[in-house]
């Protein structure tokens, strides 16, 4: 019977040792779990013709880390076909790193962390214009992301309105490349780029970080944006104290 807080099992098969390693990604950020080794080896009869083994219960914890992201300035290089254009543009966070998929209630790669998408409006643009700093209604300056994995994606997705109809919505899930267009609603680029965070306990500021389009095409708009990141670690726990190697019994 699987107990109803079970997270995951996993099992390693290899040659005898007495040293093994397995990472567990993906799990939720400032939690106690107990953990059961069991170690033994198939087939082999050691103690009075059965097979030998081992088990050890113990205790470990996760850290806690959020990700304040600002948006320090955003240039409009290109407003696209006309001047004086309307543009929106639309900012989310996707976990951009290679965690376990099998740790329920977690997010899994390609997954956005916000719950909403930032937004931002601007009217009668013109080529070389620039905005910023650029934040969200609730925290000034800052977009904060909590619970952050090892590596996050920005991602902000630029339209030029022609009809006032073209959606902002990012998208559901992580692209595979960057995308840029034109129809009759009308025009679009998009950018992103990963981010690997810290996993110390502390707090880490990044350098400027550019996110821009890039020269996509004569008609296409083209946009520039520097983002900033400010990353703290904390043990609210105890888990390092958690931390200590504890021998199988001989």
């Amino acid at each position: 019977m699987v107990p109803e807080n079970h997270v995951v099992t996993w099992g390693m098969a290899s040659s005898p040792s007495r040293s093994h390693l397995r990472r567990i990604d993906g799990l939720p950020h400032s939690t106690l779990f107990w953990f059961r080794l069991k170690a033994g080896v198939d087939g082999i009869a050691i103690l009075g013709g059965q097979p030998r083994s081992a088990t050890f219960v113990g205790k470990a914890g996760t850290l806690f880390r959020f990700c304040l992201i600002g948006i320090d300035s955003l240039q409009v290089l290109s407003v696209g076909n006309s001047q004086n254009g309307e543009m929106d543009f639309a900012f989310q966070v996707y976990d951009g790193s290679n965690a376990n998929t099998s740790v329920p209630g977690v997010s899994h790669p390609g997954d956005p962390l916000m719950t909403h998408q930032q937004e931002w409006d601007f009217d009668d643009v013109n080529n070389g214009d620039k905005f910023g700093p650029l934040g969200s209604n609730v925290q000034g300056p800052n977009i904060q992301i909590t619970n952050t994995h090892d590596i996050i994606v920005p991602y902000l997705l630029g339209v030029h309105q022609i009809s006032g109809l073209f959606g902002t919505a990012t998208p559901p899930t992580l692209p595979d490349e960057r995308s840029h267009g034109t129809d009759d609603l009308g025009q679009w680029s998009d950018a992103f780029f990963p981010v690997p965070l810290p996993a110390t306990v502390g707090t880490l500021r990044s350098p400027p970080l550019e996110l821009g389009t890039g020269l996509t095409g004569q008609e296409d708009i083209v946009w520039t944006a520097t983002l900033r990141l400010e990353t703290t670690v904390s043990d609210p726990v105890g888990a390092l104290t958690l931390v200590q190697p504890t021998p199988f019994p001989p």
